[in-house]
């Protein structure tokens, strides 16, 4: 099953990884707010959740997609860098479509959304999972 997994194009992995790793993060959202709901704030929560699916996250890229062998730490601060930065540029590019364009919020989440994905499959590609010959922790 692995060989067919890795027979996959590269991309078309990190989108698959992508939409396992979200279904998992709304899952725990879901999850905190249902058991903890009455007992703690709904950001605490989603801070909660990010962090606990940021591990799996991280786990599938690693493994399933750039199959790095590199320094867990290392490419684990990188890596959430990385969701970090991406993020952000979604959150400017809906800004600029919205708010200084005046376009469609629809219009402006999805190119969001867009930048956000390829920003992050750039980034962990070639910044938070990349090889680099001669190093000892690949």
């Amino acid at each position: 099953m692995m060989g067919l997994w890795f027979s996959l194009p590269q991309k078309l992995r990190f989108l698959l990884a992508g939409g396992f790793n979200t279904a998992v993060g709304y899952s725990l959202v879901f999850l905190g707010q249902y058991f903890l709901g009455g007992y703690a704030l709904p950001q605490v929560i989603f801070g909660l959740a990010y962090l606990l699916s940021s591990f799996s996250a991280f786990a599938a890229m690693k493994h399933l997609v750039f199959r790095t062998r590199g320094n867990y730490l290392r490419e684990y601060i990188k890596y959430l860098g990385s969701s970090v930065s991406s993020a952000l540029v979604g959150l400017g590019v809906l800004s600029l479509v919205v708010h200084v364009f005046g376009g469609n919020e629809y219009l402006g989440q999805f190119m969001a959304m867009s930048a956000s994905v390829v920003t992050s499959y750039v980034m962990l590609r070639y910044y938070a999972f990349a090889y680099k010959p001669g190093r000892d922790d690949n």
